[in-house]
Protein backbone atom coordinates (compact mmCIF):
# COMPACT_ATOMS: atom_id res chain seq x y z
CA UNK A 1 0.00 0.00 0.00
CA UNK A 2 1.42 3.52 0.20
CA UNK A 3 1.78 4.37 3.24
CA UNK A 4 4.26 1.59 3.08
CA UNK A 5 6.03 3.39 0.15
CA UNK A 6 5.60 6.34 2.10
CA UNK A 7 7.80 4.83 4.64
CA UNK A 8 11.16 4.84 2.49
CA UNK A 9 11.58 8.19 1.50
CA UNK A 10 11.02 9.23 5.42
CA UNK A 11 13.53 6.91 6.20
CA UNK A 12 16.12 8.47 4.18
CA UNK A 13 15.19 11.77 5.65
CA UNK A 14 16.07 10.44 8.79
CA UNK A 15 19.40 9.00 7.97
CA UNK A 16 20.25 12.71 6.63
CA UNK A 17 19.12 13.89 10.24
CA UNK A 18 21.73 11.49 11.68
CA UNK A 19 24.28 12.47 9.66
CA UNK A 20 24.05 16.04 10.98
CA UNK A 21 24.01 15.24 14.16
CA UNK A 22 27.48 13.09 13.99
CA UNK A 23 29.00 15.78 11.96
CA UNK A 24 27.82 18.59 15.19
CA UNK A 25 28.79 16.00 18.06
CA UNK A 26 32.21 15.66 15.77
CA UNK A 27 32.56 19.21 15.37
CA UNK A 28 31.98 20.28 19.19
CA UNK A 29 34.04 17.40 20.47
CA UNK A 30 36.86 18.71 18.37
CA UNK A 31 36.39 22.07 19.78
CA UNK A 32 36.50 21.09 23.10
CA UNK A 33 39.77 18.62 22.53
CA UNK A 34 41.59 22.18 21.12
CA UNK A 35 40.12 23.98 24.23
CA UNK A 36 41.43 21.66 26.32
CA UNK A 37 45.01 22.00 24.53
CA UNK A 38 44.97 25.40 24.57
CA UNK A 39 44.54 25.47 28.39
CA UNK A 40 47.14 23.27 28.80
CA UNK A 41 49.56 24.86 26.74
CA UNK A 42 49.02 27.70 29.23
CA UNK A 43 49.75 26.23 31.96
CA UNK A 44 46.63 25.36 33.71
CA UNK A 45 45.11 22.07 35.09
CA UNK A 46 42.99 19.82 33.91
CA UNK A 47 40.71 20.66 36.05
CA UNK A 48 40.52 24.02 34.86
CA UNK A 49 39.08 23.12 31.43
CA UNK A 50 36.86 20.54 33.22
CA UNK A 51 34.93 22.96 34.84
CA UNK A 52 35.28 25.14 32.17
CA UNK A 53 33.79 23.05 28.97
CA UNK A 54 30.42 22.38 30.83
CA UNK A 55 29.67 26.20 32.03
CA UNK A 56 29.99 27.03 28.09
CA UNK A 57 27.77 24.39 27.30
CA UNK A 58 25.63 25.65 29.60
CA UNK A 59 25.76 29.06 28.26
CA UNK A 60 25.27 28.12 24.55
CA UNK A 61 22.06 26.18 25.65
CA UNK A 62 20.95 28.72 28.02
CA UNK A 63 21.19 30.94 24.32
CA UNK A 64 19.11 27.99 22.19
CA UNK A 65 16.50 27.81 24.93
CA UNK A 66 15.85 30.90 24.92
CA UNK A 67 15.55 31.18 21.17
CA UNK A 68 13.81 27.71 21.06
CA UNK A 69 11.92 27.25 24.22
CA UNK A 70 10.97 24.25 23.21
CA UNK A 71 14.16 22.58 22.23
CA UNK A 72 14.88 22.58 26.12
CA UNK A 73 14.71 19.24 28.14
CA UNK A 74 15.02 15.90 26.79
CA UNK A 75 11.37 16.69 24.79
CA UNK A 76 9.34 14.21 27.15
CA UNK A 77 7.12 17.11 28.04
CA UNK A 78 7.16 18.66 24.71
CA UNK A 79 6.40 15.63 22.76
CA UNK A 80 2.62 15.76 23.44
CA UNK A 81 2.21 19.77 22.96
CA UNK A 82 4.12 19.96 19.88
CA UNK A 83 2.09 16.86 18.72
CA UNK A 84 -1.36 18.83 19.81
CA UNK A 85 -0.58 22.40 18.52
CA UNK A 86 2.00 21.52 15.41
CA UNK A 87 -0.16 19.71 13.27
CA UNK A 88 -2.15 21.64 10.39
CA UNK A 89 -5.03 19.91 8.40
CA UNK A 90 -7.62 16.96 8.52
CA UNK A 91 -6.90 13.57 9.63
CA UNK A 92 -6.39 10.80 7.15
CA UNK A 93 -7.12 7.42 8.24
CA UNK A 94 -5.51 3.94 5.96
CA UNK A 95 -8.69 2.06 7.26
CA UNK A 96 -12.46 2.23 7.88
CA UNK A 97 -11.61 1.44 11.51
CA UNK A 98 -10.02 3.13 14.86
CA UNK A 99 -7.65 5.90 14.61
CA UNK A 100 -4.11 4.06 14.69
CA UNK A 101 -3.05 5.18 18.38
CA UNK A 102 -4.86 6.99 21.02
CA UNK A 103 -2.06 8.59 21.79
CA UNK A 104 -2.27 10.59 18.41
CA UNK A 105 -5.87 12.73 18.52
CA UNK A 106 -8.32 13.09 15.82
CA UNK A 107 -7.96 16.45 14.38
CA UNK A 108 -10.18 18.32 11.70
CA UNK A 109 -9.15 21.82 10.14
CA UNK A 110 -6.91 22.48 12.76
CA UNK A 111 -5.08 26.01 12.87
CA UNK A 112 -1.80 25.28 14.57
CA UNK A 113 -0.84 27.38 16.87
CA UNK A 114 3.39 26.42 16.17
CA UNK A 115 4.47 27.85 12.92
CA UNK A 116 6.58 25.51 10.83
CA UNK A 117 9.78 28.09 11.29
CA UNK A 118 8.97 27.32 15.05
CA UNK A 119 9.30 23.62 14.32
CA UNK A 120 12.23 23.72 12.27
CA UNK A 121 14.29 26.21 14.77
CA UNK A 122 12.98 23.49 17.40
CA UNK A 123 14.87 20.88 15.79
CA UNK A 124 17.98 22.54 14.47
CA UNK A 125 17.92 23.76 18.89
CA UNK A 126 17.20 20.33 19.89
CA UNK A 127 19.93 18.82 17.66
CA UNK A 128 22.42 21.72 18.21
CA UNK A 129 21.89 21.50 22.38
CA UNK A 130 22.45 18.17 22.27
CA UNK A 131 25.70 18.06 20.25
CA UNK A 132 26.90 20.86 22.60
CA UNK A 133 26.14 19.40 25.81
CA UNK A 134 27.92 15.41 24.78
CA UNK A 135 30.67 17.31 22.74
CA UNK A 136 31.71 19.29 25.61
CA UNK A 137 31.66 16.75 28.58
CA UNK A 138 27.98 16.67 29.79
CA UNK A 139 26.71 13.63 31.32
CA UNK A 140 23.43 12.45 29.42
CA UNK A 141 22.41 10.24 26.35
CA UNK A 142 21.37 10.72 22.47
CA UNK A 143 18.33 8.77 22.44
CA UNK A 144 15.47 10.24 23.87
CA UNK A 145 16.52 13.73 23.03
CA UNK A 146 16.55 12.16 18.97
CA UNK A 147 13.10 10.86 19.75
CA UNK A 148 12.11 14.43 20.22
CA UNK A 149 13.82 15.44 17.24
CA UNK A 150 12.12 12.81 15.22
CA UNK A 151 8.61 14.12 16.48
CA UNK A 152 9.53 17.68 14.74
CA UNK A 153 10.90 16.40 12.06
CA UNK A 154 7.41 14.77 11.31
CA UNK A 155 5.57 17.44 12.02
CA UNK A 156 7.77 19.57 9.07
CA UNK A 157 6.96 16.49 6.85
CA UNK A 158 2.98 17.20 7.50
CA UNK A 159 3.49 20.54 6.88
CA UNK A 160 5.25 20.69 3.95
CA UNK A 161 3.49 17.28 2.45
CA UNK A 162 -0.14 18.09 3.72
CA UNK A 163 -1.56 14.80 2.07
CA UNK A 164 1.59 12.85 4.35
CA UNK A 165 -1.04 11.89 7.57
CA UNK A 166 0.20 12.76 11.07
CA UNK A 167 -0.19 9.13 12.44
CA UNK A 168 1.86 7.77 9.34
CA UNK A 169 4.77 10.74 10.05
CA UNK A 170 5.30 11.10 13.49
CA UNK A 171 6.17 7.49 14.49
CA UNK A 172 8.10 6.69 11.41
CA UNK A 173 10.43 9.91 12.59
CA UNK A 174 10.30 9.04 16.30
CA UNK A 175 11.97 5.53 15.50
CA UNK A 176 13.99 5.97 12.40
CA UNK A 177 15.82 9.26 13.46
CA UNK A 178 17.86 7.58 16.58
CA UNK A 179 17.72 4.40 14.69
CA UNK A 180 20.24 6.55 12.14
CA UNK A 181 23.21 5.76 13.87
CA UNK A 182 22.15 4.14 17.18
CA UNK A 183 22.23 -0.19 15.88
CA UNK A 184 18.90 -0.74 18.11
CA UNK A 185 16.36 -0.77 15.16
CA UNK A 186 14.18 -3.61 16.71
CA UNK A 187 14.00 -2.10 20.24
CA UNK A 188 13.24 1.70 18.63
CA UNK A 189 10.23 0.28 16.98
CA UNK A 190 8.92 -1.32 19.71
CA UNK A 191 9.56 1.51 21.67
CA UNK A 192 7.09 3.80 19.75
CA UNK A 193 4.94 1.18 19.37
CA UNK A 194 4.47 0.19 22.70
CA UNK A 195 4.46 4.40 23.59
CA UNK A 196 1.75 5.12 21.11
CA UNK A 197 0.18 1.77 21.20
CA UNK A 198 -0.09 1.25 17.51
CA UNK A 199 -1.74 -1.69 15.89
CA UNK A 200 0.26 -3.73 13.60
CA UNK A 201 -0.87 -2.05 10.16
CA UNK A 202 0.43 1.12 11.54
CA UNK A 203 3.83 -0.91 13.04
CA UNK A 204 4.85 -1.82 9.05
CA UNK A 205 5.58 1.51 8.29
CA UNK A 206 7.78 2.59 11.37
CA UNK A 207 9.61 -0.81 10.71
CA UNK A 208 10.47 0.09 7.03
CA UNK A 209 10.94 3.54 7.92
CA UNK A 210 13.74 2.82 10.60
CA UNK A 211 15.27 0.28 8.73
CA UNK A 212 15.88 2.56 6.17
CA UNK A 213 17.57 4.97 7.81
CA UNK A 214 19.57 2.39 9.39
CA UNK A 215 20.65 1.06 6.58
CA UNK A 216 21.24 4.69 5.29
CA UNK A 217 24.39 5.06 7.65
CA UNK A 218 25.02 2.04 9.98
CA UNK A 219 24.22 -0.88 7.15
CA UNK A 220 26.30 1.03 4.71
CA UNK A 221 28.97 2.17 6.82
CA UNK A 222 28.92 5.93 7.10
CA UNK A 223 28.86 5.49 10.83
CA UNK A 224 31.79 2.96 10.95
CA UNK A 225 33.91 4.90 8.19
CA UNK A 226 33.34 7.91 10.58
CA UNK A 227 34.00 6.12 13.57
CA UNK A 228 37.28 4.58 12.37
CA UNK A 229 39.20 7.56 10.87
CA UNK A 230 41.93 8.92 13.34
CA UNK A 231 41.09 12.50 13.42
CA UNK A 232 37.23 12.00 14.95
CA UNK A 233 36.24 12.06 18.34
CA UNK A 234 32.76 10.78 17.75
CA UNK A 235 33.87 7.20 19.00
CA UNK A 236 33.94 8.85 22.72
CA UNK A 237 30.82 10.00 22.54
CA UNK A 238 29.24 6.75 20.84
CA UNK A 239 31.35 3.95 22.69
CA UNK A 240 32.81 5.62 26.08
CA UNK A 241 31.36 3.26 29.29
CA UNK A 242 29.89 5.32 32.33
CA UNK A 243 33.04 4.83 34.46
CA UNK A 244 35.49 6.25 31.65
CA UNK A 245 37.41 9.14 33.21
CA UNK A 246 37.19 11.58 30.25
CA UNK A 247 33.72 11.29 29.20
CA UNK A 248 29.99 9.21 28.64
CA UNK A 249 27.03 9.91 27.59
CA UNK A 250 24.98 7.02 29.49
CA UNK A 251 23.07 7.83 32.55
CA UNK A 252 20.41 9.91 31.68
CA UNK A 253 19.15 12.98 28.54
CA UNK A 254 20.82 16.37 28.46
CA UNK A 255 20.24 18.87 26.04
Amino acid sequence: EWHLLAAIPLGIFAGLIGIVILVLLGIFRKVAKRIKERFASRGFRPAVATVFLPTLAGLILGLISVTWPLSMGDGAAQIPYVIKHGYSGEWIRFNNTDQPSPYIPEYHNVTPKISLGNLIGTLFGKVLSMAVCLGFGMVGGNIFPCIYAGTCAGLIVTRAFPDVPLSLAVPCMMSAVPASFAPIPFSLVGLVALVLVIDGKMAAPIFIATFVSFMTNCGFGVVQGVLERPYTDLKGVMTQPRNNNTHSFVGGEVG
